[in-house]
C-alpha cells in the first residue's frame, strides 16, 4: 500500500509541476475570467475563450501524467530485476563453486574447503584461535560439516577442532590411527564422542566425495611412522580442472612414500607442509606437485623461523606464486572447475613478493622496533638474559629434528640411533634447527 501511495504522490506532483510550466510558458493564453458563466459550454467561473485549446492542453496533461507513471513503474521493475540478478549471482558463487579458506591461525593450520554447498574443515589451529575458527564458520553460514579432518594430533592443529566439535554438527571425522599423551588429545576425543560424528581412519588410496569434488588420500599407507608428523593425513582434492594438496606436517619420509606410490601429485595449489619447515617440501616432492601457487600458514614472528629459507628457495625455483598468512592474513582461493586462459583459480589477494624466511622477517621487525623505540639492549643485558634462561634435559630425535621431554611417549618409539639426550635451553635448540614435539610441548 505504501508503494502505491508513493506512486500517486509522484504523479500528482509531476502533474502540478507540468501545469505550472504550461501556465508560465503561455500555453493558457486564452484563459480569461468571465462572470456570465453561460453560452460556450465551458466552466461558468474559470473558462476558456478557446475550448479547443483547453482540450489539447488537457490531453497533454493526461499523456504526460501517464508517461510519468510508466517511467516510474519501469524504473521500479528494473530495480527489482537488478536485485534479483545480484541475488542469483551470489547464490551461484556460493553453491556452484569451490573455495579454500586458509585461516590466519598464527603458528598453526586451519583450512576450510567448500564444494557445491558442502564443507570440510582440515585442522583447526591452536587453542588461542579456537573462538576465531568457530566465529568464522558461523559468519560464513557453516552450520554443519560433511568432514572434519585432524591431520595429526599436535596442539597447533587440533585445539581449534575441539571448539568446532562443541558447536557444529559433523557427519564424518577423518582422524589418524594413533594416540597421543596430551590433555588436548583427550579433550579432542571427548568432544568427538559427544558430537556423534562417524570416525574413519583413512588410508592411502581411499577416496571421499565433497559435493562434486573428489578427495584422494595420499598418505599414510599405515600409521607406523616413527615421527608422528609423518602420520599426517595427506590428501589431494580435485574439482573439475582445479586441484590442490594438503599434507599437514608430513615430512620428507612421508613425501618420499607419496612420490613412490604412483598417485597423481601434480596440483594447481599446494598448502605447504609443516608451516614451511625445512623438514618438509623436499625438492623432489615440490617438483612432483609442480604447483602454480603455494600457500604457507605460519605465525608472524614465530620462534621456529618458519617458513624456512630452504623451503622458500625450493618453491621459488619451482616457479610457484607465493601466498603466506604471516604476511597477508587470511588467504581465500576460489575455482569454478574450469580452465580459463590457463588460470584455474583466483585469490582474494595478489601473490606476495616477500620471500624472506620467518627468521629474516623477525630480524627485520626487530630492527624496525629498535629504530622506533630506542637503541638495542647492551651485550651485558643480552648475556644476562641468556644466563637467566633455565636449561632443561631434553631428548632429541636427530632424524626428525624434534625435541621432547624425557617422559614423552614418543621417546619410547625412537630408535637408539636417532636418540640424543641433552641439557640445553629451548631457544638454543630451536636456533639449531629443532622444533618442539607437538604432544609434550616442551
Amino acid at each position: 500500500m505504501r508503494k502505491k501511495k508513493a506512486g500517486k504522490s509522484i504523479i500528482l506532483f509531476m502533474t502540478g509541476w507540468l501545469l505550472a510550466g504550461l501556465l508560465q510558458g503561455g500555453i493558457f493564453t486564452g484563459l480569461t475570467r468571465q462572470d456570465t458563466g453561460h453560452g460556450t459550454g465551458c466552466t461558468d467561473s474559470l473558462s476558456f475563450t478557446d475550448c479547443s485549446n483547453f482540450s489539447a492542453v488537457s490531453a497533454a496533461i493526461t499523456a504526460s501524467a501517464a508517461q510519468t507513471a510508466q517511467t516510474a513503474q519501469t524504473a521500479q521493475t528494473a530495480q527489482i530485476v537488478q536485485t534479483a540478478q545480484i541475488v542469483q549471482t551470489a547464490d551461484s558463487l556460493t553453491e556452484d563453486s569451490f573455495g579454500i579458506h586458509i585461516l590466519d591461525v598464527g603458528q598453526g593450520l586451519c583450512v576450510l574447503l567448500e564444494a557445491d554447498g558442502s564443507y570440510m574443515l582440515y585442522d583447526g589451529g591452536g587453542r588461542e584461535y579456537s573462538s576465531y575458527v568457530v566465529a568464522y564458520l558461523k559468519e560464513h553460514g557453516v552450520d554443519s560439516l560433511s568432514y572434519l579432518v585432524a591431520s595429526h594430533y599436535d596442539e597447533d592443529h587440533i585445539s581449534g577442532l575441539v571448539g568446532v566439535l562443541n558447536t557444529t554438527a559433523v557427519e564424518t571425522a577423518l582422524t589418524p590411527d594413533y594416540t597421543a599423551d596430551s590433555d588436548i588429545y583427550r579433550s579432542f576425543r571427548t568432544m568427538l564422542e559427544s558430537n556423534g560424528a562417524a570416525e574413519v581412519h583413512p588410508l592411502a588410496g581411499e577416496t571421499f566425495q565433497l559435493g562434486s569434488a573428489m578427495i584422494q588420500i595420499l598418505s599414510p599407507a599405515g600409521y607406523t611412522y616413527e615421527d608422528e608428523n609423518d602420520n599426517s593425513i595427506a590428501m589431494r582434492i580435485e574439482y573439475g580442472a582445479f586441484s590442490c594438496i594438503l599434507t599437514g606436517d608430513a615430512g620428507g619420509d612421508a613425501e618420499a612414500d607419496m612420490i613412490a606410490s604412483g598417485y597423481t601429485l601434480d596440483s594447481d595449489l599446494y598448502v605447504v607442509g609443516h608451516h614451511g619447515s625445512s623438514t618438509s617440501s623436499t625438492e623432489a616432492f615440490v617438483s612432483a606437485v609442480s604447483p602454480d601457487c603455494a600457500v604457507i600458514s605460519a605465525g608472524a614472528g614465530n620462534s621456529y623461523g618458519h617458513p624456512a629459507e630452504q623451503t622458500l628457495s625450493v618453491l621459488k625455483q619451482a616457479g610457484a606464486e607465493l601466498y603466506r598468512t604471516d604476511v597477508q592474513g587470511e588467504i581465500l582461493c576460489y575455482a569454478d572447475g574450469t580452465d580459463t586462459d590457463g588460470r584455474n583459480c583466483r585469490f582474494n589477494v595478489d601473490a606476495t613478493d616477500n620471500w624472506l624466511s620467518g627468521a629474516e622477517l623477525s630480524q627485520t621487525s626487530d630492527a624496525a622496533s629498535e629504530a622506533s623505540f630506542g637503541s638495542p639492549a647492551s651485550d651485558t643485558d643480552a648475556a644476562a638474559d641468556t644466563a637467566s634462561e633455565a636449561s632443561e634435559e631434553y631428548v632429541l630425535n636427530t632424524r626428525s629434528m624434534k625435541f621432547h621431554y624425557p617422559d614423552c611417549q614418543s621417546v619410547a618409539l625412537m630408535s637408539d640411533a636417532n636418540k640424543k639426550i641433552v641439557t640445553a635451553d629451548r631457544e638454543t635448540l630451536i636456533q639449531e634447527g629443532y622444533s618442539p614435539c607437538g604432544n609434550c610441548n616442551p
